[in-house]
């Protein structure tokens, strides 16, 4: 429905009205173009990160999937881009050391404008720190479909899966140990995060998830393959962020690389047999499949 410009601008039509924007008959009109362009060279770019060679992934992925987003920008921001700061990237990556650097401690830093921290806002409602670094091993431990490549490379379990029982979910009592917690604080510290939570016994850590795994899930992370939920087994402020825009933070860096820092990126991708390179190539695949479920998620509900 997407790609027809009438259908496109019902669409729209229905969305500002329903937000209160002013003209959103002309409005809805004017953007129903953009809003499909946007996601056609958003397809364009991922059309090709299947043929292409993983020299270049990082780039048509990074940019298809801002395409992507510009288009859900233009559903909940009708005047964007209203000015040039959001047109920047919003974040920034450190100066590199030539030697010795490794992918998973790398940062990228939050920008006070830009595309990112404007997503943030208009898309989620959270207003990002300037300044806020966070490692690439950081966000990439909250991405589930990476969990066992951490329990293989690094030792580590970063996420533990919820059990589903028909219409209900179990936690496992290890959550407590990894998170130090009794019941009773656990069951705060996950209802102080999602109001969507019905807790079933007062004695076990069973609940009854209300909503899709939308935006309001967190901390609950969704893994797309298994179509199962997994929670964080440590805290930190990465928990915080919508895994729509994790990857985001990692396609950027990513780009990065692949563009500037041509040496290391060509090594990696010829030699191969590095934790580096087993993390890069298993996050791009899962992006490569994941991050248009974002886009259809938000989509859904607008």
């Amino acid at each position: 429905m997407y790609y027809a410009s009438s259908s496109t601008q019902r669409f729209l039509k229905k969305i500002y009205n329903q937000r209160g924007v002013e003209k959103y008959e002309s409005k809805s009109y004017d953007n129903s173009y953009p809003f499909i362009y946007y996601l056609e060279q958003g397809e364009m770019y991922y059309d090709q990160f299947s043929k292409a060679p993983l020299a270049l992934k990082p780039l048509l992925l990074y940019y298809g999937y801002v395409q992507l987003l510009k288009a859900i920008l233009l559903t909940v921001d009708p005047i964007y881009p209203q000015s040039s700061s959001v047109l920047a990237h919003g974040v920034s990556t450190r100066k590199r050391k030539k030697q010795h650097y490794s992918f998973l401690e790398d940062e990228v830093k939050i920008q006070k404008h830009g595309l990112y921290p404007h997503l943030a806002k208009e898309i989620f409602n959270i207003t990002l720190t300037e300044g806020e670094k966070y490692t690439m091993e950081s966000l990439l431990s909250h991405v589930p479909e990476l969990t066992l490549l951490f329990q293989f490379h690094l030792k580590k379990e970063p996420l533990l899966r919820v059990e589903q029982t028909e219409s209900n979910y179990l936690v496992s009592e290890r959550i407590l140990d990894h998170l130090h917690m009794t019941h009773d604080r656990f069951k705060s510290y996950l209802e102080n995060r999602n109001p969507f939570i019905n807790w079933e016994q007062d004695n076990t850590l069973l609940f009854t998830h209300l909503h899709p795994v939308t935006k309001e899930s967190l901390p609950l992370r969704y893994h797309l393959e298994n179509q199962a939920l997994y929670i964080p087994t440590s805290r930190s402020d990465v928990e915080a962020i919508p895994e729509l825009l994790i990857h985001l933070l990692i396609l950027y860096n990513l780009s990065m690389i692949s563009r500037y820092e041509t040496e290391w990126w060509s090594e990696l991708i010829k030699t191969t047999p590095t934790e580096d390179y087993s993390f890069i190539q298993a996050f791009l695949e899962v992006s490569y499949h994941k991050t248009p479920h974002f886009i259809e998620q938000v989509l859904k509900s607008l």
